[in-house]
């Protein structure tokens, strides 16, 4: 049964309007095997990185490189103020 909505593949998905479901679907079906497997090899490298350091620090590092699910920050003043840390200190984690 059909919810009734629908929509073009091509209508974009975010405020990004370079993407929409065809260049994701595009994307992912050009990719070489090799480059799967070595995307599929760095997340889980990541991962193992990520759980030597501690929750806040891999919060910054996250927030730095917007790795996960988070967004990376814009302002450089931002990670600091959040976590009540020198740059410095951010600078160091990174």
């Amino acid at each position: 049964m059909s919810s009734g909505y629908s929509t073009s593949m091509d209508a974009p998905l975010s405020e990004d309007e370079n993407l929409s479901l065809y260049n994701i679907i595009k994307t992912f079906m050009s990719l070489k095997p090799d480059a799967v497997l070595f995307i599929d090899s760095l997340h889980y490298v990541l991962e193992v990185v990520f759980i030597t350091l501690s929750e806040r620090e891999s919060e910054i590092i996250g927030l730095n490189y917007g790795i996960g699910n988070r967004k990376p920050t814009k302002a450089i003043d931002e990670i600091p103020e959040l976590f009540v840390i020198t740059r410095e200190r951010d600078g160091q984690i990174e």
